[in-house]
């Protein structure tokens, strides 16, 4: 279980990274990621990934139909700590992750992008990106490392959203995020 090591990482190990940092959590001895059913697709692949043999299984809640990847490998967790800097309770202590490649960053970028991360529409018909992160540093470092985009709270103002406005930097972002992939 030398997934998430240092000494070997892929661009599926930097999505899976980014997407756990996003929508997973790690208790005491597993890393969980728990998404709406409708996003089967990304948990089987991070499941492919890692070579997993735990099961996905259905969590019923009273606002959505959930599904939930439990892993149990203190290896795992550790590599996630030293590697990518995810923690047990990582809500607001998020950290951009400052020891890959370009390329490696970008697979970081979309996993994260891909849990909590959109593109919509604005009034004007312009895609816009964003992605919301209860850190405001991890956004900081996200914006010093693609180079634009502006942070602000969110509406309820509990946590921080990065958004790109303009139409040229939303396709190379999305060209960066998708190329090698």
């Amino acid at each position: 279980h030398n997934f998430f090591n240092i000494n070997n990482l892929t661009y599926e190990c930097c999505y899976c990274a980014g997407f756990i940092m996003s929508d997973g959590y790690i208790s005491k001895k597993q890393v969980q990621i728990a998404i709406h059913e409708q996003d089967i697709k990304v948990l089987k692949f991070i499941k492919n990934c890692i070579k997993c043999s735990a099961k996905i299984n259905r969590k019923k809640t009273k606002y959505n139909n959930g599904i939930r990847l439990s892993i149990s490998s203190s290896r795992i967790i550790k590599d996630l700590k030293d590697t990518f800097g995810i923690i047990k309770r990582k809500t607001g202590k998020e950290k951009f992750p400052k020891n890959l490649t370009k390329k490696l960053t970008w697979s970081f970028i979309l996993g994260y992008f891909d849990g909590d991360g959109c593109i919509w529409l604005s009034n004007n018909k312009y895609p816009v990106i964003e992605i919301v992160c209860a850190s405001k540093s991890f956004l900081q470092d996200l914006k010093r490392f693609v180079t634009f985009g502006k942070i602000s709270y969110t509406s309820n103002k509990s946590a921080y959203r990065y958004r790109i406005h303009n139409k040229k930097d939303v396709k190379y972002f999305v060209k960066k995020m998708t190329i090698d992939m």
